[in-house]
């Protein structure tokens, strides 16, 4: 488990300051925050599922100087999928939304190809 980060002036309270702080591997840059920063650089939505402070100031501007969607602060995923004791391990749930690239996809209904874009 990482420690909670301090906010540091120049170091992790603005996205140019905090993207300085990375190539300089500043050890108060915790290893959830780099990965949002990996994710927001690539495009990619990023759901924070660490307990700690990742979304320092500078994540957040980043987020937004690049309109990156990140999400959660503490976030605890659920499970989308159980299975049936009774011997039949088929789960099939109409309702889960999958996001693929920035994407929605909804599930395939049965026979459908998987990861075909939602009507």
């Amino acid at each position: 488990m990482e420690r909670y980060s301090d906010i540091v002036p120049g170091v992790n309270d603005s996205a140019d300051a905090l993207l300085v702080a990375l190539n300089a591997l500043n050890s108060e840059v915790s290893p959830s925050t780099l990965f949002a920063v990996a994710f927001i650089i690539t495009g990619e939505p990023f759901a924070n599922g660490a307990p700690q402070n990742t979304f320092v100031p500078g994540v957040i501007e980043l987020a937004e100087r690049r309109k990156a969607f990140i999400g959660g602060g503490d976030l605890q995923p659920l499970p989308i999928a159980s299975y049936n004791h009774l011997g039949n391990s088929y789960v099939h749930k109409r309702s889960v939304i999958m996001v693929d690239a920035n994407h929605l996809f909804k599930h395939p209904k049965p026979g459908a190809v998987s990861g075909t874009k939602a009507a």
